[in-house]
């Protein structure tokens, strides 16, 4: 039986998916969500350079040579237009963390889940690929004055 969730806005702009039970935290600049030993983080920051906002895929090639080689990680990633992400999996001393972010122009989502379970491993990645922009994107920080 598939987990009962709900569509949470972290972050202006923002949403991800997670289970309904989940308590959610806003601390201001970044959100949390819990529910016993699984707990999904979240937060952002805007990228821009002297032409404005860089670029996705560029975020996208910066933020991916930051990740594990993927000998020592399972690796995950996904291109979409104007929407791209990658992530890592790796054990922990307490059971596993998926390291994620997400790119847009001009901003980078990033995205720590933790979980103990092997079998939560799915939900994790599907949690993760659940962070995105919703149908109206938030203003680039650099236009808001």
């Amino acid at each position: 039986m598939a987990e009962d969730i709900k569509q949470c806005r972290p972050m202006k702009g923002w949403t991800i998916v997670v289970p309904r039970n989940f308590t959610e935290i806003d601390n201001g600049d970044s959100w949390q969500a819990y529910a016993g030993v699984r707990c999904v983080y979240v937060s952002f920051f805007w990228v821009a350079d002297t032409n404005g906002a860089v670029p996705a895929t560029a975020l996208f090639a910066t933020a991916s040579s930051k990740l594990a080689p993927p000998f020592e990680a399972d690796r995950h990633s996904f291109e979409e237009p104007g929407l791209n992400g990658g992530a890592q999996i790796t054990q922990t001393d307490t059971g596993f963390e998926l390291k994620g972010f997400t790119c847009v122009d001009g901003c980078v989502a990033t995205c720590v889940i933790s979980f103990a379970k092997q079998t939560d491993r799915d939900w994790a990645v599907a949690t993760w690929r659940s962070l995105g922009l919703s149908a109206s994107k938030p203003k680039p920080w650099w236009r808001l004055w």
